[in-house]
């Protein structure tokens, strides 16, 4: 059989110190771990979203006429941001101003105004031709989407507008603007 010996050390022995509890230090520092939680917890990430293709090419004047009217459009590269699903987003994007014309006089105008412009527009992934349009003229009660598709990405003359007023609310179907129009570009 083996045997145990047990052995009874003083405090002196261990070399324990025992320190008085300060209870002011522990309080700032569970407050300030409680704070770097917090901001870890409420940090929100924010995404940037680079156009898939140049916006160049879209940006600069366009008339086109249908009737008696005429449409000017001007678009100017942006940045659109936006929150989905507690994030931030910024997206490149084109807006534009708009002119209406009825027998060579002015008969409306919607200036750029950043998010809240009358057209916003987003380069599509797979074509560098092809913009995606949103329409949402918040005077008239009128949303729509469309395409400008233009004719070449390094010296665009032509495009061709492609519009659908929304179908939804108590001005579906209504728009200010052709379903279909050829613009050239003019600056």
């Amino acid at each position: 059989m083996g045997m145990v010996i047990y052995t009874i050390l003083t405090k002196e022995e261990l070399k324990i110190e025992l320190k008085p509890y300060n209870s002011m230090k522990t309080k700032i520092t569970l407050l300030f771990l409680s704070l770097l939680f917090t901001l870890h917890v409420s940090a929100q990430q924010a995404v940037y979203h680079k156009a898939h293709h140049d916006l160049a090419p879209f940006t600069g004047t366009w008339i086109a006429t249908k009737d008696d009217m005429k449409y000017e459009i001007t678009f100017k590269k942006g940045i659109n941001k936006v929150k989905l699903n507690e994030i931030d987003h910024t997206l490149e994007v084109v807006y534009a101003s708009v002119k209406w014309y009825k027998n060579e006089s002015l008969i409306r105008e919607k200036k750029i105004d950043g998010s809240n412009s009358i057209l916003n527009g987003f380069v599509a992934e797979e074509d560098p031709l092809f913009l995606s349009m949103i329409y949402t003229d918040k005077e008239k009660g009128y949303n729509g989407s469309g395409t400008f598709t233009i004719d070449n990405a390094k010296n665009p003359q032509k495009a061709k507008w492609t519009h659908h007023p929304t179908n939804i609310g108590k001005n579906r179907g209504k728009t200010d603007f052709p379903y279909i129009l050829e613009f050239i570009k003019i600056k």
